[in-house]
């Protein structure tokens, strides 16, 4: 028995001479309640038992590709990269009581070497003596002091709470800080989580509040939404060549 497919023109219903296809349920059934079928592209009429995921990545395979690609690449491939840190007294190593916060926030860009931090703190049993990222050893280890944050940078020297922001470029900033890290390799570290903020003080010389740097990535959920609308953005462009193949069929 043949059936109507979707409506070609709003006096003319195009019926293709193939077999109805079965009952089927979720997507595919919704589609088929609303009064309109999948129909293919020019080398074929129907698609039998196919559902609308299927339908795209079929035919917009490079759509699927892309987003797959932008989860796998992102972070290793981007120029710019955020980190972000906590700071308390418990990720010191040894650990200590102190009942100070902090929070960390860079923006890296690995191809020009600009390195941007905000800091923000509070808390502090006495006042910044110094504050500086370390680099590059495993988390739960101390390292140097690869780059300082200075009065001359902004930094509230002698303050219990405040705000920082400034922005290093890494050619000279490494150099000038008397590190004996490359700007390379501090890079590499910093991009492996191998690196840390630190805020000293008179009470705690060796830091008070210590946050470990790490990539800021989109959650997968987020990655999830960015799939779908390449999938929804192809399955859209697929409906309207199928409603365009059928009325230049119709006529």
């Amino acid at each position: 028995m043949a059936f109507a497919a979707c409506i070609a023109t709003p006096t003319k219903t195009l019926t293709v001479d193939r077999p109805a296809p079965p009952r089927r349920s979720g997507a595919y059934a919704f589609i088929f309640a609303m009064g309109c079928r999948l129909t293919a592209m020019p080398s074929e009429r129907t698609i039998h038992g196919s559902r609308v995921m299927e339908v795209v990545m079929k035919r917009f395979p490079g759509l699927i590709a892309l987003g797959a690609a932008l989860v796998l690449t992102a972070p290793a491939q981007a120029a710019v990269i955020d980190f972000s840190a906590v700071l308390l007294g418990s990720s010191e190593v040894p650990p200590n009581a102190s009942t100070a916060t902090g929070t960390a926030h860079v923006v890296l860009n690995d191809t020009t070497g600009l390195l941007s931090i905000t800091e923000t703190f509070t808390g502090l049993s006495g006042g910044a003596s110094g504050a500086h990222i370390h680099c590059c050893v495993p988390p739960g280890t101390n390292a140097p002091i690869q780059l300082p944050f200075t009065l001359a940078d902004g930094f509230p020297l002698g303050a219990t709470s405040g705000t920082f922001s400034h922005t290093y470029d890494l050619s000279t900033a490494l150099l000038l800080a008397g590190s004996v890290t490359t700007e390379a390799a501090f890079i590499t570290g910093l991009e492996a989580g191998l690196a840390y903020v630190n805020i000293h003080d008179a009470n705690f010389p060796g830091g008070e509040i210590r946050g470990q740097l790490v990539p800021t990535v989109p959650e997968p959920s987020t990655w999830a939404m960015m799939i779908l609308g390449f999938a929804g953005i192809g399955f859209t462009a697929y409906r309207r060549s199928c409603k365009s193949t059928m009325a230049l069929s119709a006529v």
